[in-house]
């Protein structure tokens, strides 16, 4: 990095190979093939993996635009990557899954599966309006970064293994109010 920039801006002087290059970025997510797999269930892949490589963001950007950072790449990979979906008829959104004892940011992830699956999914969200902090903090960074036509989607819910907790974000266009999906 040069002295003169600032770790805000270094990352992007660069192009978007050395995002990967340097272990920046998930390597599944390069290549969008799992967008048009068959999935029985669904699948989520992260766009970073867990917190080691978050360590590696803090090298080339101040910690407190990190999270800014990866909402641009996830919609920059997710707006390719739904080209591929639509064409197994896979419905594709970003989820994030906070983890509320940590005070990291929430690492974007691609939820993939049929729509069909998604919709029961849907289905089964009892809170789906919620408003939790987690989800305010999100949609304030998604809104901030330009993407302000998604619809997200909180499900909190409890297992065996404890407290779960999943937003969905959607752009608007795919989801009704009544939660029917369309593409």
């Amino acid at each position: 990095m040069n002295l003169n920039e600032s770790k805000s801006t270094a990352g992007f002087k660069k192009n978007l190979k050395s995002l990967f290059e340097k272990s920046l970025i998930y390597p599944e997510c390069a290549d969008l093939s799992w967008a048009s797999s068959e999935y029985e269930s669904f699948e989520e892949i992260p766009l970073i993996n867990k917190y080691y490589q978050f360590e590696n963001w803090k090298k080339y950007f101040e910690e407190k635009l990190i999270f800014d950072n990866w909402i641009i790449i996830a919609n920059f990979i997710y707006f390719f990557a739904q080209i591929e979906a639509r064409k197994k008829n896979n419905l594709l959104c970003i989820t994030f899954t906070p983890d509320l004892e940590d005070n990291n940011p929430p690492i974007p992830h691609f939820f993939i599966c049929k729509k069909e699956i998604f919709e029961n999914i849907l289905k089964k969200i009892k809170n789906s309006f919620a408003t939790s902090h987690e989800l305010n903090y999100i949609k304030k960074h998604f809104e901030e970064c330009g993407f302000m036509n998604f619809k997200f989607i909180e499900n909190i819910w409890q297992d065996e293994w404890g407290k779960n907790h999943r937003i969905y974000a959607l752009p608007m266009c795919y989801i009704s109010d009544d939660h029917k999906v369309s593409f």
